[in-house]
């Protein structure tokens, strides 16, 4: 795992993680519910960063980690991650991440480029 990251561990995200065996796919996921979060969460995050980090644990597999620029001044933030995780899946819409898709498109993103970039960090 990324120096200096804590893991977030949401249960409904499991599932997906097993499901695809495509990195990409599970960056690009990944990369709207960090949107997400800091959309709903913005107060919260104030002095922390979200990020897709690549962890190593019977394999590496793209997952979701935070780091504090200044731990001393947050509370912890990975149950309000993880809550705020489950209801995101639950509650948007399958076309909310196909917008975010194309817009991620339209801006030039390659998610190939990207998942190559955070799957060979530490090598």
């Amino acid at each position: 795992m990324s120096e200096g990251h804590h893991l977030i561990i949401a249960g409904n995200l499991d599932p997906i993680l097993r499901a695809f065996k495509y990195s990409d796919f599970l960056i690009a996921i990944e990369h709207w519910l960090i949107q997400e979060l800091n959309s709903e969460l913005k107060e919260y995050l104030i002095g922390a960063q979200i990020e897709v980090i690549k962890v190593e644990y019977i394999g590496a597999y793209p997952g979701l980690g935070y780091r504090y620029k200044n731990p001393n001044a947050i509370p912890n933030l990975g149950p309000l991650l993880e809550v705020t995780i489950e209801r995101i899946l639950k509650e948007k819409s399958m076309m909310d991440f196909i917008s975010f898709l194309a817009a991620q498109k339209a801006i030039g993103t390659n998610w190939n480029a990207v998942t190559t970039r955070i799957m060979s960090e530490g090598e």
